[in-house]
């Protein structure tokens, strides 16, 4: 299989896949302190077992396909190659962190049948090695999504609505004290409309037959 075709299925493949993990299958513990989290996943293990699991995997495989996706405009001679070098090195970095992340989360559940003060304490440093996490991966967006439009991949409008929905997530988590409320609907639209722009980005990677 190509590159081209790997970088596609998985930018297709991945966000589905996340999404219905997330949404369907794993447990909801937003606006949760950490020890009515720790309660809720404790009480739906398997779900958070499998849905954490598969989604954390789902979006490393959206991670990867948005490397790859880099890694294919960074040619020297290409306009924009330094722009897509540096936003795949910091989106390729955050793997790490979110396998880190949701290992931090496994432990947090097999403790908390003996520990429950242990088990909240690395869930909260779970949360705290991922507190950058949205920061470098919307400038790595953006970065990438300069590199499209200065490239005219695909067509020019796909890297300008990149830039802005990765603004908007950039928005969300460092403004959040200026626009307050307002943050978590613009992180919500941003973050899903980069999830649909990601899958469409697949799709005209294996319909069209060139750049």
């Amino acid at each position: 299989m190509s590159h081209r075709n790997v970088t596609s299925w998985l930018l297709i493949v991945s966000p589905i896949l996340a999404m219905a993990m997330w949404i369907g299958v794993a447990p909801d513990t937003s606006d949760m302190s950490p020890s009515e989290e720790l309660a809720k996943l404790s009480d739906n293990e398997t779900r958070a077992m499998i849905g954490g699991m598969l989604g954390t995997l789902a979006m490393v495989g959206l991670l990867l396909g948005q490397t790859l996706l880099a890694r294919g405009l960074r040619a020297p001679e290409k306009p924009g190659a330094i722009c897509a070098e540096i936003a795949g090195l910091l989106i390729v970095v955050l793997i790490p962190v979110m396998l880190i992340g949701s290992g931090y989360t496994w432990a947090a559940m097999s403790e908390s049948g003996t520990d429950k003060a242990l088990a909240e304490a690395i869930l909260i440093n779970g949360e705290g090695a991922g507190a950058m996490m949205g920061t470098i991966w919307s400038i790595g967006l953006i970065l990438l999504g300069v590199a499209l439009v200065l490239q005219r991949k695909f067509h020019i409008a796909v890297g300008y609505i990149a830039i802005v929905l990765a603004a908007g997530i950039l928005i969300s988590e460092i403004g959040e004290d200026v626009i307050g409320d307002a943050a978590d609907a613009i992180q919500m639209i941003s973050w899903m409309g980069m999830m649909a722009l990601s899958v469409a980005i697949g799709i005209l990677g294996i319909v069209l037959k060139d750049d």
